[in-house]
């Protein structure tokens, strides 16, 4: 992304600290401590801050209005952070409060969206809420002390072109869905207090980088008083999800107060390797499922992909088995069997899931299966070998029925612009007595959900596209992958950058044809979540 214009940045913080009384919502107690720091840091940083404190609903939607009439040019990108009160409900619908009353979390990217608001740049969300009710007691890991060098970018000439609407966005969860967010009630949360601290390395390193580091400080660091029962010590997982298509590196400008921004706090676990050990005596399984035939939907012949994946897969030492139209309980035994292996010498796990659905479900042979059913047998508290390794899954199957029409980039030509691509009740945001440094210890206690990538073909909500015998998604997931084996430039990048390369080349290589009018000329984009805790580099074994 191009940043350098004149502006840093835009930052929008909505802090809801207090609730209208008919809510029965508590005062979120240590909410201003994250307030103040994030203002100060984000305007030593050289962004433009605006500040909201208990707004009403209607008083956000009037703030969004207001974004979408100012000219944003100038600016770099728009930063906007959520702090409040939260809950899933029975729907598996997720919500915020305002003030007043309870929204649709996804109103914040939705409204973005809708007013075209920074098109073309970068949008980042931070939300610190609870996602559900679940306490997550985390699992041991023996850790390795150690640092290693990290790796440069280099710059490449991309074509002008247009690009879906739902793209250039970047959200990130103070925790993991379904999981309580804990915030302390002196010190303020364990999340923007780890952000505004990383956010201090802005101009040293790339926002995957950055947020890989939250990731591990959060998760490691972070932990309800070890003084009290193991049974009591609960842990916490930030995860963030990416539609972004470039790579994005923050420069300074002349409002960057380098002076004010230098003091950096520096922890036990800065002491950790920053890269999975990829050096073991195996790879790691793939496991490839492609659903095809189904007794209540029509059939799939998306077959070509699958096998060109596994030859790749092949060819970065995966062991690899291809699973075709298997009934849930045949998937779920073949799952739980994986888990069940040792996987002690093995560098990482794979799944990739091809077949039809929607926003929760994957489609099988004899029904449907939760798409949280493929990747449960293989969290920490299910699959011990695993703890600590990284573990991948790609999901190529509809999450919807919306589809994007896409818009020509109005601000720049894109070649200009990217880079080579004490606790109280379980509802609120769980408070908890400081946590402690753990200094010298090799053994730690991580979130059970850490070290997860997770790839969808498309954003929620959204179809996903296929042509002939190839599944979009799988097809652009190939050759990337591919690029990590052939081209020198590429085998320099971590997977998160390898991925985004492959959203930008999905978002604007690709354009659905079709006879109805609803399903022609239109366009979409991946989706990369990520709790991944360091960087990951995919090279040939």
């Amino acid at each position: 992304y191009k940043m350098n214009h004149p502006k840093q940045g835009l930052a929008v913080i909505f802090n809801n600290e207090t609730y209208s009384s008919e809510l029965g919502l508590p005062q979120r107690i240590g909410a201003q401590t994250d307030g103040d720091r994030l203002v100060t840091v984000l305007e030593c940083l050289g962004f433009e801050v605006i500040y909201n404190l208990d707004c009403k609903y209607r008083q956000i939607l009037i703030q969004f209005e207001r974004l979408s009439k100012m000219n944003m040019d100038d600016y770099n990108c728009i930063i906007v952070f959520t702090m409040s009160h939260g809950y899933i409900d029975e729907d598996d619908v997720e919500y915020l409060y305002a003030k007043d009353r309870q929204y649709r979390k996804s109103q914040l990217w939705n409204l973005l969206i809708k007013n075209r608001i920074c098109f073309g740049k970068p949008k980042l969300i931070f939300i610190q809420a609870c996602r559900g009710e679940k306490q997550d007691q985390g699992v041991e890991l023996i850790e390795k002390i150690g640092v290693t060098a990290e790796n440069a970018l280099q710059n490449s000439d991309l074509p002008e072109t247009a690009v879906p609407l739902v793209s250039d966005i970047l959200i990130v969860h103070s925790t993991y869905r379904d999981f309580v967010s804990f915030r302390n009630s002196e010190a303020g949360s364990w999340f923007i207090n780890v952000v505004t601290s990383e956010l201090r390395n802005i101009f040293e390193m790339d926002i995957f980088q950055i947020l890989t580091n939250i990731n591990r400080r959060v998760a490691y660091e972070q932990e309800t008083n070890r003084n009290f029962n193991r049974d009591s010590t609960f842990k916490q997982m930030p995860i963030f999800e990416s539609m972004l298509t470039a790579n994005l590196q923050f420069e300074p400008n002349e409002s960057y107060s380098k002076d004010e921004n230098s003091a950096q706090t520096y922890t036990w676990s800065d002491g950790i390797s920053k890269e999975y050990e990829m050096d073991n005596n195996r790879r790691g399984k793939a496991i490839l499922f492609n659903q095809l035939n189904f007794n209540d939907s029509s059939p799939r012949t998306n077959t070509e992909c699958i096998e060109k994946l596994e030859k790749t897969l092949i060819d970065f030492g995966f062991e690899t088995t291809i699973y075709t139209d298997l009934k849930r309980d045949e998937i779920m035994r073949v799952l739980f069997k994986i888990a069940s292996e040792n996987h002690s010498d093995a560098d990482c796990f794979m799944v990739v899931f091809s077949t039809h659905g929607n926003e929760t479900i994957l489609k099988v042979k004899d029904g449907e299966l939760p798409v949280n059913h493929v990747f449960a047998p293989f969290y920490g508290d299910n699959c011990e070998t695993l703890i600590g390794k990284p573990k991948l899954f790609f999901i190529n199957a509809c999450r919807g029925e919306k589809t994007d029409c896409g818009t020509e980039n109005t601000h720049n030509n894109i070649a200009e612009q990217m880079q080579n691509c004490s606790l109280t009740n379980t509802s609120d945001e769980v408070d908890a007595k400081a946590a402690t440094s753990i200094k010298k210890q090799i053994a730690v206690r991580i979130p059970i959900s850490a070290d997860v990538l997770k790839m969808y073909s498309s954003p929620a909500g959204y179809k996903s596209y296929a042509t002939g015998t190839e599944a979009i998604f799988l097809k652009y997931l190939n050759e990337g992958l591919r690029k990590c084996l052939t081209d020198e430039n590429q085998k320099q990048h971590d997977i998160l950058q390898v991925l985004t390369n492959i959203s930008y080349d999905v978002a604007t290589n690709f354009e659905s044809y079709g006879k109805a009018f609803e399903d022609d000329a239109k366009k979409t984009i991946p989706v990369i979540s990520s709790s991944l805790t360091k960087t990951l580099y995919l090279k040939p074994k």
